[in-house]
């Protein structure tokens, strides 16, 4: 161990030079703490690790088109919220920027919650919406920090639903087939299949040809397909059979135009389903530095879709 020596003191008056008046003193030196007291000191000087957890989750309502040509085009009605937990390596509270993105952002009305700052209209960086987040160190738990509903037209649906009525003599076969688009993330749960019947159908002759779990309730006059869940690409095929109603039976006399009947005999359809990793709308969510901070950013996506066609 190497020794250094330092000066115990001389009498009042005394020569320094002295030899007589001279007493050294070892103390042992620890390089080993120096380096920790570095250490820290370089720890200190380093920027704050920021964990932010982001999730997103969107309320979706929806509606395809009714229109020959707009094709699979659906009318969207999104309420979707963005939670954050944060986890920060320093005492003090570290904020950061939350930007959001996309065609759909630009439409959407955002409503500031607990520990977020929207910026004005000169901060926001090109194509994006910007907004300040500040989440104290003591919120242990994952909290709102900002909502938001979007209304528009798009194509890009995680479903295809295809109805078909289809007449046969005095009975028609409807059927209803559903496929999970193939840019979906993962797989649909909850998913199930609603199909009303109109009057032009006799309730009495209702029957389920196809598809697991499905009831008649003949008092709603509806028939549910509670599937479950759908998985990634694959589609569901539900059918029925009805006796058509004396009133359509008389018109069909009177007119027998075949394909004006099957437009009478549609059957609206109704799908639910949810997703616990994907969303819907094409908003991009990140965060960025607002003060110098390591930032490690994780996000997550549902939904919870309810989709009618007419």
């Amino acid at each position: 161990m190497a020794k250094a020596y330092i000066w115990a003191g001389a009498e009042k008056g005394g020569d320094r030079n002295d030899a007589t008046m001279m007493e050294e003193t070892p103390q042992e030196f620890d390089p080993f703490s120096l380096f920790v007291e570095e250490t820290h000191a370089k720890r200190e000087a380093l920027p704050p690790r920021l964990d932010v957890r982001l999730h997103i989750h969107e309320e979706v309502s929806s509606k395809a088109v009714d229109d020959p040509g707009a094709g699979s085009l659906s009318q969207l009605y999104v309420d979707g919220k963005v939670t954050a937990q944060v986890d920060c390596s320093s005492n003090g509270n570290t904020p950061f920027m939350l930007r959001l993105t996309g065609p759909m952002a630009s439409l959407a009305s955002f409503q500031a919650k607990r520990h977020c700052s929207p910026l004005t209209d000169e901060e926001h960086l090109e194509g994006s919406r910007m907004h300040r987040i500040e989440i104290p160190n003591s919120e242990n738990k994952a909290c709102e920090i900002l909502s938001y509903t979007l209304n528009v037209r798009t194509q890009d649906m995680p479903i295809l639903v295809q109805t078909k009525s289809v007449l046969r003599m005095n009975s028609a076969r409807i059927s209803a087939q559903i496929r999970s688009n193939l840019s979906n993330t993962g797989d649909l749960s909850e998913f199930t299949i609603t199909m009303a019947i109109p009057t032009t159908y006799d309730g009495e002759t209702v029957k389920i040809s196809r598809g697991s779990n499905g009831t008649w309730d003949a008092t709603k006059r509806i028939i549910t397909w509670r599937i479950g869940g759908l998985k990634h690409g694959e589609s569901c095929l539900v059918t029925a059979e009805a006796g058509l109603s004396a009133s359509m039976k008389d018109a069909m006399s009177e007119d027998p135009d075949v394909k004006m009947a099957e437009k009478h005999l549609r059957c609206p359809v109704l799908v639910r389903c949810t997703s616990e990793v994907d969303q819907i709308s094409d908003m991009a969510v990140s965060v960025l530095e607002d003060i110098p901070a390591h930032l490690v950013e994780n996000l997550t996506r549902s939904y919870r879709l309810l989709h009618r066609v007419p």
